[in-house]
């Protein structure tokens, strides 16, 4: 399991010469997307068959259903007006 977390980080952590600071959401998109692809080609597919089998004897088994009712545009309306406004000073 070391092993993996070492390679992502090695992959993460890659030194990224950006001669552009403005990057686009699809290039950030991009490269993380990759990273993942990267980590499982060299991770090879046995590796991921056995963190899949760890994942599973991990988790606890449940019965947990996820149900979606209809909607209608009155009420997502109203929970919006419902909730606080507030700044984000986190955008120009």
């Amino acid at each position: 399991m070391k092993t993996v977390w070492n390679i992502i980080k090695k992959e993460v952590t890659k030194p990224v010469i950006a001669t552009n600071a403005n990057i686009s959401a699809d290039e950030l998109n991009d490269f993380f997307a990759d990273v993942g692809e990267k980590v499982n080609t060299r991770l090879g597919p046995q590796t991921s068959d056995k963190a899949m089998q760890l994942l599973e004897k991990s988790l606890p088994k449940t019965d947990l259903t996820l149900t979606l009712h209809p909607t209608s545009a009155f009420e997502v309306s109203n929970i919006i007006s419902r909730m606080k406004s507030r700044k984000n000073t986190h955008c120009s």
